[in-house]
Formats: structure tokens, sequence, C-alpha cells
């Protein structure tokens, strides 16, 4: 694995946040023996689609910054009810 770690961290195109791309790295390194060129994953779909709570304190953050309280407060609201948290649980990092 440490062989291959530079083109693994090169291809990822941004900084390893876990051990997820490089076991991805060694499947697709396999699935292409096979010449497969495309493969279907789902990987990314939670960041894309805001699934990372660290989403949420961006678009906050961006909303602050935009003095847009009142949209700031209902985006807080529905993505509260939306996963079930409380207000304490939604801002645990303060």
């Amino acid at each position: 694995m440490a062989e291959h770690l530079d083109k693994i961290t090169y291809q990822n195109d941004f900084p390893l946040l876990g051990s997820s791309p490089i076991s991805q790295y060694f499947i697709m390194k396999e699935i292409a023996k096979f010449g497969i060129k495309v493969i279907l994953s789902g990987q990314g779909a939670d960041d894309y689609l805001g699934g990372y709570m660290h989403s949420y304190y961006r678009l906050y953050a961006q909303l602050i910054s935009d003095y847009k309280f009142g949209k700031l407060i209902n985006e807080a609201i529905h993505h509260s009810k939306y996963q079930n948290l409380n207000f304490k649980q939604k801002f645990k990092f303060v």
C-alpha cells in the first residue's frame, strides 16, 4: 500500500480524509483488470447532497455573512426536523 500512496493521493485530488479512498483505489485497480473503464459506485453522494454537517456549517456561515438570518433560521429548523435533531445536537460544536 505504501508504494501506491502518492498515486492515490494525486488521483484523489484533495487530501485524504480517511481510508476509504485507499480501499476504493485498490478495488478500482482490480476492476480495471477486466477491461472495465467506468463503474457507478455512489461515492460522493453525501458530499454533493449535503449529507455531512460540515456542509451545513458552511451554508450557515454564508447566510450569516449575507445577513440572511430569516433564511438561516428556516434552514436550521428544516434540517433539524429532517435529521430528527434537537437544537443542542445540531450545534454541538459550540
